[in-house]
């Protein structure tokens, strides 16, 4: 890798640092990814302005491929068929260009977004993910951490959903091409229709995709999972800019994209009694940073909790999943709402079903 760093040789010019970082951009890690001089022509002169000869190549490649005083060469050599055909060498690419850390949080990083984004995720980062695939490896200590640090989801261990690869790829390539995008979706009721969308941003929550996204511009934006879409095209016609939208700021005021029971998303003050033993829930990971705790001196007493939220779906669900553990206090409307599920669902379990 020396001989990439030095531009001069007993005082004349052999290839610039930069030239030769575009060579080995070019290049693939694999075996069977590997370029003849006539493919790597073909692919520089496709990609940059200055276009480069073959002659040229044939001297770039012969100085990367020697080995130096310092170490082996980044590139290897496959003489195996008639014309040569040459590949990086992932060992040394790898300590020259990442760090052991860098690398295993690469590999931790891909770990947690393949388990939403699936194998899409990986698509034109196989070189970087096979330098950190090496050092990971060949460091005893990444490797211990590699082997033995995992990163799961909440909840009960629900399977992804289903979203095809084609569809995913059509929705980003909109969002990058700042471009309409046509979908047939099916609603949850099981409704087909067809839209012409403005795609704003995506959103991975809860082991699925979504696309926010509006049909017109004064429309407020809609989550549409893209497990629901049976096809995806790319219009080409730019989508229209929505200064007024930023996605954080809509991910924040929509807590998560959150569906209130009213039609409101306002905060309401929550309180709710929660059993001794699952407390903890609510100490641990509280609901929000404003969340408040009062505990009687009584151990076997009730801890009451207060927190300003807004009532949605998803709050109802999580209050209702610790059972008999969870007793709201207000608002009104909310321990109703409460009391008449929980009400039903005892009376179908209180029924003497016959198979």
């Amino acid at each position: 890798m020396a001989r990439v760093a030095f531009a001069f040789r007993y005082g004349q010019v052999i290839m610039k640092f930069s030239e030769a970082l575009a060579v080995l951009r070019l290049l693939g890690t694999r075996h069977e990814d590997a370029m003849t001089v006539q493919d790597i022509v073909a692919k520089w002169n496709n990609l940059y302005a200055e276009k480069l000869h073959k002659r040229t190549a044939q001297r770039y490649l012969s100085e990367l491929s020697t080995d130096g005083i310092d170490g082996r060469a980044v590139i290897e050599v496959d003489a195996s068929s008639k014309e040569r055909r040459y590949h990086l060498r992932v060992s040394e690419m790898a300590n020259w260009l990442m760090t052991d850390e860098a690398a295993l949080y690469q590999v931790l990083s891909l770990q947690v977004l393949q388990s939403t984004f699936g194998d899409a995720v990986a698509a034109g980062v196989e070189r970087q993910m096979d330098m950190a695939e090496h050092l990971t490896q060949e460091q005893r200590r990444t490797k211990r951490l590699r082997d033995r640090v995992r990163i799961v989801p909440d909840g009960v261990g629900r399977l992804r959903a289903k979203i095809s690869s084609e569809i995913l790829a059509c929705v980003m390539d909109a969002l990058a091409s700042n471009q309409l995008l046509r979908v047939e979706y099916r609603s949850a009721a099981g409704n087909h229709s067809n839209r012409e969308l403005n795609p704003l941003g995506l959103v991975a929550k809860d082991g699925t995709l979504y696309l926010l996204a509006v049909k017109g511009l004064g429309d407020s934006p809609i989550a549409y999972p893209l497990q629901r879409m049976k096809s995806a095209l790319v219009v080409p016609r730019p989508a229209h800019d929505r200064l007024d939208f930023d996605l954080d700021r809509y991910i924040e005021a929509s807590h998560q994209l959150s569906h209130g029971i009213d039609a409101t998303l306002e905060p309401k003050v929550i309180k709710f009694k929660v059993a001794p033993e699952w407390i903890y829930h609510f100490k641990e990971r509280p609901l929000s940073h404003l969340q408040e705790i009062h505990e009687s001196k009584n151990s076997g007493d009730w801890a009451v909790v207060t927190v300003p939220l807004p009532v949605t779906i998803l709050l109802k669900v999580f209050l209702a999943s610790f059972g008999p553990g969870v007793e709201v206090i207000e608002p009104q409307s909310l321990r109703r709402e409460m009391g008449q599920w929980l009400a039903q669902a005892a009376a179908r379990y209180s029924e003497n079903l016959t198979p």
